[in-house]
């Protein structure tokens, strides 16, 4: 089927279709839709009206779609908005009960028309239809269940210290871009007239503080809000010691910093501010804890017409990120331990790049920490392929020394060549290295300094590489201890964790054994030392899980086999990371709800 709204989905069992139609053959997929009435229907008209039996499903096939209920007033409250995918109508059409709910279109919209005869048709032939529509409605019971407790929404006082006009409305704007959640902006305002504005992605009521919103009032009327909003951003030059929210402060380019008691990094913003010099890359917080945000651009004003901000631009990113820390979005990755298997690492980059996947923190050990430092050096997968490529030939360098079986000398060249004076401090996400003392036996890790010599001893294989020194410690390979540093990411400050761990077979327990002559050559000795330390962090990788929320396992089959000699054929994994991650896709956009789980691959 050529149809470019059909192509752009995907479900979670890589049959291309709607999640309602999550695990049916392509072909079949194909077909059934092939077979659905189509409409279009103009923004603002009805697709679906409170009280009435539509008796059929739709589902969207492009554009968005708001959903309103009815409140005591006899007005209309936005409760939700659906994307590509969605359905509509099926409880009403399941249950035989009136329609709950007002659909709207949110401009134009593509619908996919599906009758009762028809799932009934397609649901006897493919049972897991109605399974899959039970698990969608469970999911919207929860989903009802979490507004009506407040759920996971959020009360921010955004406090003005003379910042530049818009910085706030840019923030609110993030905000509901990342959330695609209700978002409100209540401006507080003693010289402004009354005034309301509704957009795709955000509402804005400007208002006194008198009244209804008076500082003795504000808590509950902020709580009335919350009914029909789920993130409300309060802005306001003063004080507000009577709202139990969170506090954000703008501040201008040329203002003082603010007093405030306990700031917390990442909680000040500064605009319009280029950061200058060797910070400008930093996308969160800098040394001080504040986020500088330079002046909108004209994409940014573009986007902001509708309500939303994007973090595609330097404005945007920097905004997206204080976004994330204030709904609790942060996402942190941490790339694991493997050998010439850490090409996979390159393969779940590339997917969460082709997503709109944001990392605000990285960490890794071994080869994990070479693709993580890398890539916080703004080096892109593919251009890391290239360069464990280079590197791959300096890693078999006999060494005559009792140190080490090998030299890192040109190892250690090539790594500082690729940003000799770059600091952790200067990365664009913030990044963390583990390496092992081998006097103490404890973790260290690396946040601050310089990055080659952390990255140089968080790959320092014991045995085979000299154990490096830094400070006061002899460090070895991360992964002897930890292979996998999601707990480094999630103590770090990231909401949710995302640990890549590389897997080749595992180890098989115990067999029997009995005494008998050689039967063949032995393993080399790089062989036998890489091999043991792959079953060693076998052994330790479920100590990952504990602080992982989602776990990406690239499969990487016939590694053992395959020594340094031969390093640069990891490249054949780069497919088994990208298989890995786009299996990860359903729960990445159940958690995320700006992934473009959909979006076509490319590899």
């Amino acid at each position: 089927m050529s149809d470019a709204y059909y192509s752009g989905m995907q479900s979670t069992d890589g049959a291309n279709g709607p999640w309602v139609f999550d695990g049916l053959p392509s072909d079949e997929v194909e077909g059934l839709l092939g077979r659905l009435e189509r409409r279009v229907y103009a923004s603002g008209s009805i697709v679906i009206s409170e009280g009435d039996h539509p008796r059929t499903m739709f589902i969207i096939a492009a554009g968005m779609a708001d959903v309103a209920v009815s409140g005591p007033d006899g007005r209309e409250h936005r409760v939700n908005r659906v994307g590509v995918g969605a359905t509509l109508g099926e409880m009403s059409m399941l249950t035989d009960a009136p329609a709950s709910a007002t659909v709207r279109a949110a401009g134009d919209l593509d619908v996919w028309v599906m009758t009762e005869e028809q799932l009934h048709k397609a649901a006897t032939r493919f049972p897991r239809l109605y399974r899959n529509l039970g698990a969608m409605l469970a999911l919207k019971v929860a989903r009802s269940d979490r507004r009506a407790v407040g759920g996971r929404g959020t009360t921010t006082v955004v406090r003005l210290h003379h910042p530049p006009p818009g910085l706030a409305r840019a923030l609110a704007a993030s905000v509901a871009w990342h959330t695609r959640r209700p978002t409100l902006l209540l401006v507080l305002d003693d010289e402004a007239e009354a005034a309301s504005e509704e957009t795709a992605g955000l509402d804005v009521t400007t208002t006194r503080p008198v009244g209804g919103f008076a500082p003795s009032n504000l808590a509950h009327a902020v709580d009335n809000l919350r009914r029909r909003y789920e993130h409300v951003l309060v802005e306001t030059p003063r004080p507000l010691p009577g709202l139990s929210a969170r506090e954000m402060h703008l501040v201008g380019a040329d203002e003082p910093m603010p007093r405030i008691a306990r700031p917390r990094p990442g909680h000040t913003l500064r605009g319009w501010s280029e950061p200058a010099g060797s910070g400008s890359l930093r996308v969160g917080p800098d040394s001080a804890g504040v986020v500088q945000v330079p002046a909108l651009s004209e994409a940014d004003h573009a986007a902001l017409r509708d309500g939303w901000l994007p973090p595609t631009t330097p404005a945007g990113a920097r905004l997206g990120w204080s976004a994330r820390d204030l709904v609790g979005l942060k996402i942190g990755l941490a790339l694991g331990g493997g050998g010439l298997k850490g090409y996979a690492h390159l393969g779940v980059l590339r997917v969460f790049e082709r997503i709109g996947l944001q990392l605000d923190y990285l960490s890794g050990t071994s080869i994990g920490g070479v693709v993580a430092s890398l890539y916080a050096l703004d080096h892109g997968p593919d251009a890391i392929a290239d360069i464990l490529d280079a590197a791959a030939g300096m890693l078999v360098r006999p060494a005559v020394s009792t140190r080490s079986l090998l030299s890192d000398a040109q190892l250690r060249r090539y790594l500082r060549s690729q940003g000799e004076h770059v600091r952790f401090e200067d990365l664009r996400v913030p990044l963390a290295l583990l390496a092992v003392d081998i006097l103490s036996g404890s973790e260290v890790v690396f946040r601050s300094g310089l990055v080659w010599p952390a990255t140089l001893a968080t790959v320092a294989i014991p045995g085979l590489f000299p154990a490096q020194s830094i400070g006061p410690y002899w460090l070895v390979d991360g992964g002897v201890l930890n292979p996998v540093p999601a707990d480094v990411v999630a103590d770090m400050g990231a909401d949710t964790v995302i640990a890549v761990r590389l897997r080749s077979e595992p180890p098989t327990g115990r067999s029997e054994g009995r005494g008998e002559a050689p039967s063949g050559p032995p393993p080399s000795v790089l062989e036998v030392i890489s091999r043991s330390l792959d079953l060693l962090q076998a052994r330790l990788a479920p100590r990952a899980e504990a602080a992982t929320t989602i776990l990406v396992e690239p499969r990487c089959e016939g590694a053992p086999g395959m020594g340094l000699r031969r390093f640069a054929e990891g490249r054949r994994y780069i497919q088994a990371g990208a298989a890995a991650a786009e299996a990860a896709l359903p729960r990445l956009a159940a958690l995320f709800p700006w992934v473009d789980a959909g979006a076509s691959a490319a590899f």
